[in-house]
């Protein structure tokens, strides 16, 4: 915003048996969350990523409080598909 980073992003690619999985973790300054910016900052990411990095498979996990982060996620296409141990919320993408 006005030449300012709202937030970062990461992926780790890894080969697994069906192709190659990037792993997401991202996180949004506090003066700018709440202004749809994690939707978009995953939405953009992920294309990005699937085509530059040529995955078959996207995850991020999200801490059950984290309910802004899981709606980022809903948002930006991805599916909730399994709760991972440690109590944490698995979204994938493509679904």
């Amino acid at each position: 915003v006005d030449g300012e980073p709202v937030g970062q992003i990461r992926y780790e690619a890894e080969a697994e048996e069906k192709g190659r999985t990037g792993y997401i973790a991202y996180s949004i300054a506090a003066e700018q969350r709440g202004k749809g910016y994690g939707t978009a900052i995953l939405r953009e990411s992920r294309n990005l990523a699937w085509q530059q990095l040529e995955l078959s498979l996207i995850v991020g996990d999200v801490l059950p409080d984290n309910t802004p982060s899981r709606r980022a996620f809903e948002r930006a296409g991805f599916a909730w598909t399994e709760p991972v141990p440690g109590e944490r919320y698995r979204y994938t993408w493509p679904v």
